[in-house]
């Protein structure tokens, strides 16, 4: 059942289950934990778990860093949120907040995901599949994890332009692990940390990430369990979030608490509340979620806003991501040394271009049906996906649709005004007068599948020169070159005329946007995840044909 459901709803039914077994575990059961040396576990290589600060600094001399991160897909409508969530928010040493996404395939634009690294946030894997059945992630094999982890920090490198060694984390689906296969895979990828495991029983005070020499030594929440050392290697555990005092607890903050009749405030206490907790010791405070319940609760964001806020007025607090945060662990320094040796500094960094932006679509996928990506390379023949296509496709940058692609290649040998047919008497025909690539060249009708060589990719002067050929054609006559010309045609002037009755005066009063929200549906009648952008409150429904 579950590989039918959307995976919007298969993340909350997989989220409530893993908060059943979060609450139904003793939490007075001791972990097996293992003998961490902390005299030959040193840093910068080797950290024991603790509920302390590194190398004995005192909690209220060192910054409270904030992990905020975020989950599956990085897609064109959730962008508007991010930009608020960015906003001009600054810390303390003046560079601006930064976060964790953990990013799945399929929904992704990776001009995003380029466009999100170069402001400074750090791109982690978060598989290639993400597949809805929970079974699926139980995988105990080494190689299956390395296809799914790997195959996926190769797809951010590739697309986005993302360096393939800045891409160093990891956090499972469901958080559901394959155990030691997990973190043996990762680390045989080169990879620095894994951000999957939940921690009930040390969430007051909360515990501070650690390597894995002496193995995972918190509380195994979700099997399989780690039983095996992984030196080097770090565990960023997503230390339990309360909503509030006796309350629910959860390893993803979008879970505590009942979605649908949230206040903002209630949403900034409930920050407030665990931020609280964590500020005792300095443990950074993760606040691991997905972007859904911000987007499509307003309370939610504004609640969440007032909280990043209320973060950014204190002068000890650093919003950073996960991999900056262990680069501070491993030469752990004061806030006073901070003037000096500022890890959290935003000194520029090489910016990784986007060299050829594109949408790629595909009418046919290895995952089954339609599937499109924005690239910053030109598209692959296939969609990407579990296997490495190296070959670059050789249709159009920009694939047309099916039905664009049956519009109708008419040479005509002249350009025709609109006109009204006899047959319905007031209704306009408007020609779709056919384009030319150049002289003798072919033709279309929609001036963005001329046929240039598929595989060339445009110059913006080889763009220009071919609406010039087109135009000049128009211009011979002044046939309407797609304008506001019914309106003239009906009431046709010269150009004299036209300084006391110009009908293209720009006198239309706007229209307004009184309500703007983009809506996000798990479900709809086309089928699958819809989303679109509306100027009103969202309807119940994705709208399709019936009313």
């Amino acid at each position: 059942m579950l590989c039918m459901m959307s995976r919007f709803n298969c993340w909350l039914i997989l989220l409530v289950m893993l908060n059943v077994l979060e609450i139904t575990q003793s939490l007075n059961e001791k972990p097996a934990l293992a003998n961490c040396d902390s005299t030959t576990c040193v840093l910068p290589d080797c950290l024991c778990m603790s509920t302390n600060p590194p190398m004995g600094l005192h909690p209220e001399e060192i910054p409270q860093m904030v992990f905020i991160t975020f989950d599956d897909a990085i897609s064109d409508w959730m962008y508007p949120t991010y930009q608020r969530i960015f906003g001009n928010r600054t810390n303390p040493n003046g560079c601006d907040i930064s976060m964790t996404f953990y990013v799945t395939h399929e929904g992704t634009n990776y001009q995003l995901v380029n466009e999100f690294f170069n402001r400074g946030n750090e791109i982690a894997s978060h598989t290639v599949t993400h597949k809805n059945e929970n079974p699926y992630w139980m995988n105990t094999t080494v190689d299956f994890w390395k296809i799914e982890a790997g195959r996926q920090r190769e797809i951010i490198n590739t697309y986005s332009n993302v360096p393939f060694d800045k891409i160093q984390g990891f956090r499972a689906p469901y958080l559901q692990t394959g155990g030691d296969a997990t973190f043996t895979a990762l680390q045989s990828l080169g990879m620095n940390f894994d951000s999957s495991l939940p921690s009930i029983k040390f969430m007051d005070p909360p515990i501070w990430p650690f390597t894995m020499d002496f193995g995972v030594t918190h509380d195994c929440v979700i099997a399989p369990c780690s039983n095996e050392t992984h030196p080097g290697f770090w565990d960023v555990p997503m230390v339990a979030l309360q909503s509030g005092e006796n309350g629910s607890v959860c390893s993803m903050a979008d879970s505590c608490l009942s979605n649908g009749n949230l206040t903002a405030r209630e949403v900034f206490d409930y920050f407030m509340f665990n931020f609280e907790r964590y500020n005792k010791t300095r443990a950074p405070f993760g606040i691991y979620q997905h972007i859904y319940w911000i987007v499509n609760d307003m309370a939610v964001l504004e609640g969440f806003l007032e909280f990043l806020d209320y973060l950014t007025a204190l002068d000890y607090v650093y919003i950073v991501p996960v991999s900056k945060g262990i680069e501070w662990m491993r030469n752990p320094v004061t806030l006073a040394q901070m003037k000096e040796k500022d890890f959290f500094s935003c000194d520029p960094i090489d910016r990784v271009p986007c060299p050829t932006p594109q949408v790629c679509r595909y009418n046919e996928s290895i995952p089954g049906g339609q599937r499109n990506m924005g690239s910053c390379i030109p598209c692959p023949a296939e969609y990407p996906w579990l296997e490495n296509q190296r070959s670059v496709s050789t249709t159009p940058l920009f694939s047309p649709s099916i039905a664009a692609a049956k519009q109708p290649e008419i040479v005509a040998d002249c350009v025709i005004a609109p006109y009204t047919n006899e047959t319905h008497p007031g209704l306009w025909d408007i020609p779709m007068v056919v384009f030319q690539n150049g002289e003798n060249g072919k033709v279309c009708s929609m001036p963005d599948f001329f046929r240039f060589p598929s595989d060339t990719i445009l110059t913006a002067s080889e763009i220009f020169d071919c609406f010039m050929f087109n135009f000049e054609r128009y211009n011979n006559i002044r046939t309407p070159f797609v304008s506001k010309g019914i309106e003239w045609i009906k009431n046709p002037t010269t150009l004299a005329q036209m300084a006391d009755n110009n009908i293209f005066d720009c006198d239309r009063e706007p229209v307004p946007c009184s309500e703007p929200q983009v809506c996000y549906y798990p479900e709809s009648v086309p089928g699958g995840e819809q989303s679109m952008g509306s100027c009103v409150p969202c309807p119940a429904e994705f709208p399709w044909l019936d009313v």
